[in-house]
This record gives structure tokens, C-alpha cells and sequence, in this order.
């Protein structure tokens, strides 16, 4: 794992964890707004992750552009893979909330 790490960065490394931190803040917060509905109409939980994809696109934009003083586009797509894990974890979960009822 540490070769792996040295390989693609542990810039990218961050940026892959706070990618899906970002999303997975803005997910569960949208789930707490709209639980009542997501119990009638479950399916509706999955679009949820997108406003988060959409929050961690609009931050790792605006750091390449305005923070950084080499711009490095290879961290958005880290970012965005992060942004992948939270949509597998929702879908998951979205399985298992399938299966228990």
C-alpha cells in the first residue's frame, strides 16, 4: 500500500479523501431534509449523491484556479473518484434497505 501511495501522491491521496468527505457531508444532509419521502419512494436516495459531486466540482475548481500556483487537474479527477465511493456506498446502502424490508 505505502508503494502505491508513493506512486500517485499523497496530494492525490487527500484529494481523493476530502473529495468524498465534501460529497458524503452534502449527501447525509439531504437525507436528513427529505427522510419521510425517502421511506415512501426510496429510489430517490440515489440521485442525492450528485449535489455533492456538484459542491466537490465547484471547490476543486476554484482551488485549482484561485489557490494553487501550479495547476494540477489530475487532483479534480482524484476528487471526483473520491466523489465515486460515496455512490457505491449509497447504493449499498440503498441495497440493504431493499433487503430489510
Amino acid at each position: 500500500m505505502n508503494k502505491f501511495i508513493v506512486k500517485i501522491g499523497m496530494d492525490k491521496v487527500a484529494h481523493f479523501g476530502v473529495g468524498g468527505l465534501i460529497t458524503a457531508l452534502f449527501t447525509i444532509v439531504l437525507m436528513t431534509q427529505d427522510l419521510p419521502v425517502f421511506l415512501a419512494e426510496p429510489w430517490r436516495i440515489l440521485i442525492l449523491p450528485i449535489a455533492g459531486t456538484i459542491v466537490t466540482i465547484f471547490v476543486s475548481v476554484i482551488k485549482e484556479l484561485f489557490f494553487d500556483s501550479q495547476r494540477d487537474w489530475k487532483d479534480l479527477y482524484a476528487a471526483l473518484i473520491g466523489s465515486a465511493s460515496v455512490y457505491i456506498a449509497v447504493f449499498f446502502g440503498f441495497l440493504f434497505f431493499l433487503g430489510s424490508n
